[in-house]
């Protein structure tokens, strides 16, 4: 389904300055990389993890995955994009696997 003709062209109207669609889809996209970025360039303690359950820690993922795909949606990033600190952050897969799962997984999705 595309969402982005639902969105109104003009969202907002702030000290006389139009806030288009297309100029908040670019800012949460710059929002996006900015903290993606940021979480990849941190350096992370080893070993520091939070224990989720079986159920848990599945159930986040697939969370995290319903965001992942409505942001690539939205904004047209690609999943690698989002997929990959994802995977590395909340799945705490280390980054040849993360990388080598969404390759993976983008050559099973047509």
């Amino acid at each position: 389904m595309d969402w982005l003709p639902m969105i109104p062209h003009e969202l907002a109207i702030i000290g006389g300055v139009s806030i288009t669609r297309d100029m908040a889809l670019m800012l949460l996209f710059a929002l996006l990389m900015l903290t993606a970025s940021i979480n990849m360039i941190r350096v992370r303690q080893k070993g520091v993890r939070k224990a989720y359950t079986f159920i848990g820690k599945y159930l986040l993922i697939a969370l995290i995955g319903t965001a992942v795909g409505l942001i690539t949606g939205l904004v047209g990033a690609g999943g690698g994009f989002l997929i990959i600190p994802a995977l590395i952050s909340f799945a705490g897969l280390p980054m040849k696997k993360a990388v080598g799962s969404s390759c993976l997984l983008l050559q099973l999705i047509p």
